[in-house]
């Protein structure tokens, strides 16, 4: 009778901690805004309720309803990243950041650009996510992304394409937030159709690409899940046991996370539903 009494107690327990945490206001930063992900990241974040706190070189225009902007509760953070310390007074208390840094080598200027914005930006964003209490970070990488991968000349722009996406992945990883998830898409459609090759693929290849939209939608899915899993984790009573840890808890960067990974365009949709 006491044990059946005790599992109705964890039951009860359990469910009022979901209840609170579904109706908990969510605070997300959100890195990489002004590009084709990120602003769809922001969108789907205010739709669904959340603060958002933007960072990026500019300020932008994000297209939403007349009711939604008023009701939006919105801070765009103009920086270049090099002065993001002056704003961690103001950014305390967040649940999640959204890593949707991107460029292309033609747009950084050189390989070392490149790699500058993927892993040098990235890091900053973690450091300055790790002192805004952050818990979890959603970050886009690429199918196939790969750290170690050799790179004879940075000339080869694929290889040092993989390589780079793996390093940044890693950098997020190795920070050792409460939970990380890395989105490796394919082809990705940017709704935005300023790109030759990405629409000729897109036309005659119908369904080779992820909207980013989609991908948007599976990131704050992903992040929502996760906190509230988090936030169970730690209503939860703590009962002494000696089974081993769940094996979706992996060690990384020489700390306990739990680590997600959405590789190919196929499971990043079917995570989106």
């Amino acid at each position: 009778m006491i044990n059946i009494i005790f599992a109705l107690l964890l039951f009860c327990l359990y469910f009022n901690s979901m209840a609170a945490s579904t109706d908990k206001l969510r605070r997300a930063i959100v890195v990489g805004s002004s590009g084709a992900t990120g602003r769809e990241v922001v969108k789907e974040l205010i739709n669904r309720k959340w603060e958002v706190t933007t960072i990026s070189r500019s300020k932008m225009e994000f297209p939403l309803s007349e009711t939604t902007h008023q009701e939006a509760k919105l801070i765009q953070i103009v920086s270049n990243f090099s002065s993001l310390d002056d704003y961690v007074s103001q950014c305390n208390g967040f649940d999640a950041m959204f890593n949707c840094l991107g460029t292309t080598r033609g747009q950084a200027g050189s390989a070392d650009a490149f790699v500058a914005v993927e892993v040098g930006l990235t890091k900053k964003a973690c450091d300055f996510a790790k002192k805004a209490g952050v818990r979890h970070v959603g970050v886009v990488s690429a199918q196939g992304a790969n750290k170690d991968v050799w790179v004879p000349t940075t000339l080869i722009h694929p290889f040092l394409y993989t390589r780079t996406l793996g390093e940044k992945q890693q950098t997020v990883l190795d920070a050792g937030f409460a939970s990380t998830t890395v989105f490796q898409p394919g082809l990705l459609n940017r709704l935005m159709g300023d790109r030759l090759w990405e629409n000729v693929a897109v036309a005659l290849v119908p369904g080779i690409s992820l909207g980013v939209d989609i991908l948007a939608k599976a990131m704050v899915k992903d992040a929502e899940t996760k906190l509230n899993s988090l936030d169970n984790s730690a209503n939860m009573p703590k009962i002494e046991s000696e089974s081993v840890a769940s094996d979706q808890q992996t060690c990384t960067g020489g700390s306990s996370s739990l680590v997600s990974f959405f590789t190919g365009n196929y499971n990043i949709a079917e995570a989106a539903k």
